[in-house]
């Protein structure tokens, strides 16, 4: 028997995006990716490199080394590369760009009127409890 339209699991409640922290990122690191060469002179995946198998396998014939699954049922594993340097999101420059015009460049301080802040404080604190429509519903209230 084919599911229903109205079988719960069906139904979509919400998805969220997020972006992890450095700490976050290295717990769930598999590896650390310190060699250069992805694959040998032979064409295996190199230790330590892009391809490693701790990652997941790179094609059909290939079994990943941490979950012992082949091509098909290993979804792959997180890795990460140590930087010398901070390395800004680059899809996060508008924002930052934003955030920068609206701050005293002497007091680093939001050159914010105190309306806009009250009304981003309340909209945050409704967020978090999951009333998404009484955001916008303050929004309306207080640009009155």
């Amino acid at each position: 028997m084919l599911a229903s339209k109205h079988t719960p699991w069906r139904r979509l409640q919400g998805i969220s995006f997020g972006m992890y922290s450095a700490e976050e990122l290295k717990k769930l690191s598999v590896k650390s990716i310190t060699n250069p060469r992805y694959v040998d002179s032979l064409g295996n995946p190199s230790a330590n490199g892009l391809y490693d198998l701790a990652l997941g396998p790179a094609d059909s014939k290939e079994v990943c080394s941490t979950c012992v699954q082949d091509f098909s049922n290993c979804s792959g594993h997180l890795g990460h590369i140590e930087l010398p340097l901070t390395v800004y999101n680059p899809l996060l420059f508008d924002k930052l760009y934003l955030l920068l015009r609206g701050s005293c460049l002497n007091c680093h301080m939001l050159t914010c009127p105190r309306a806009a802040i009250h009304l981003l404080v309340c909209q945050l604190r409704v967020l978090e409890v999951g009333a998404l429509q009484a955001v916008y519903e303050l929004e309306r209230i207080l640009s009155r």
